[in-house]
This record gives C-alpha cells, sequence and structure tokens, in this order.
C-alpha cells in the first residue's frame, strides 16, 4: 500500500511538472517578446470630405466612439456627423493589435485625438493659405471646411490637392506602414500618443 501511494504521488507530481511546462512554456515566451503597442492619434480628411478617425481595434463601445467623435468635432467646429470611426481588423486598416491597453480602445485617447485634431486644424488652415493665398491667421475651420478672406473651402477641395501627410513626435512602425499604404489623395495627421 505504501509503495502504490508513493508511486501514485510521483506520478502525479511528474505529470504536473510537465503539464506546467508545456502550458507555460508558450506563456513565458510570448510575454518576453511582448512589447507595449503605441496608441498614436490617426486622423485623415479623404476626397469624400469625411473627418476619418482611425481605430486599430474592432467595434468600440458607443461611449468610446462618442468620446473620439466628440473631441475631434468640437476641435474642428463641425457637426459630429462628418466624422467616421474607421475600425481596424482587416488589412484595409491598422492592425487589431494597437492601443489595446490600458483603457486605451485603440486611438481614442482623448488626449491624443485632441492633438492630432488641433494640429489638423492648423494644417488646414496652412494648405488653405499656401493655395488660395493670404496669411493663415486670416483662414478659420468650421462646418466642414475653411473660411477665409469671405470665401469657403470644403473639406473635399482641400483634400483634392493631393496627399499631405504630417507627423508629430515618434509614431510606432505599424502606423507609419499604415500611413504608407492609404490609397486615397488625403490629408493624414498622426500624433505619437499623448499620456
Amino acid at each position: 500500500m505504501k509503495s502504490n501511494f508513493s508511486q501514485t504521488r510521483r506520478a502525479l507530481l511528474k505529470g504536473s511538472l510537465l503539464c506546467g511546462a508545456f502550458i507555460s512554456f508558450p506563456l513565458i515566451s510570448t510575454a518576453n517578446i511582448a512589447r507595449k503597442p503605441s496608441a498614436d492619434g490617426l486622423i485623415t480628411i479623404n476626397n469624400d470630405g469625411k473627418i476619418h478617425i482611425h481605430s486599430g481595434g474592432g467595434q468600440m463601445n458607443l461611449y468610446g466612439e462618442v468620446e473620439a467623435i466628440d473631441v475631434v468635432s468640437r476641435i474642428l467646429k463641425c457637426s459630429p456627423k462628418l466624422c467616421v470611426i474607421e475600425n481596424g481588423g482587416n488589412p484595409d486598416h491598422l492592425a487589431g493589435l494597437l492601443g489595446q491597453y490600458s483603457n486605451h480602445l485603440s486611438f481614442t485617447s482623448k488626449k491624443t485625438n485632441q492633438r492630432t485634431a488641433e494640429l489638423l486644424v492648423t494644417k488646414l488652415r496652412s494648405l488653405a493659405a499656401v493655395y488660395f493665398g493670404g496669411n493663415i491667421d486670416n483662414y478659420d475651420v468650421k462646418n466642414g471646411g475653411v473660411f477665409g478672406y469671405g470665401r469657403y473651402y470644403s473639406f473635399e477641395q482641400i483634400a483634392s490637392f493631393g496627399r499631405q501627410k504630417l507627423s508629430f513626435g515618434k509614431i510606432s512602425i505599424e502606423t507609419e506602414k499604415f500611413i504608407q499604404n492609404l490609397k486615397d489623395n488625403s490629408i493624414t495627421i498622426s500624433v505619437q500618443e499623448v499620456y
């Protein structure tokens, strides 16, 4: 009886160690090579005149989308209906891994989107000054376009000038690859994640 109990206990211990090694080894090796993804801000205005707020993840919850759209539409002084959330998870969007941590539902950090939208306003005003003449300070972005010198230029008109790209800070490799693969003529602003 004593020897059977001892052999059973040893077999159980060996089995547990082997099972633990097979289960934990992939987890340990994955944890060692994993890196913290960056939740950069990325906003584009395409030829459709809409403001595309890019998300690296899948569907956000309702409040996540509302917050992302609210901050951008407030800074661009436009209707929230002009803003579109571009969800990830397919080759046409950012990798689903981006930004899925620490309550960042990928690219919806309010501060990051706010900074990206502020830089987009500056870029739109400077493009209007270059293409239509005048001083950047005399242009204002509102209602889906740029106003200046008694004239209105829609986002569609400004996006039609060709691809404009502006990056601030050290954006992630994934974000940079995504920007390079954009097919449409667009105004693209990317910003390193703001903490």
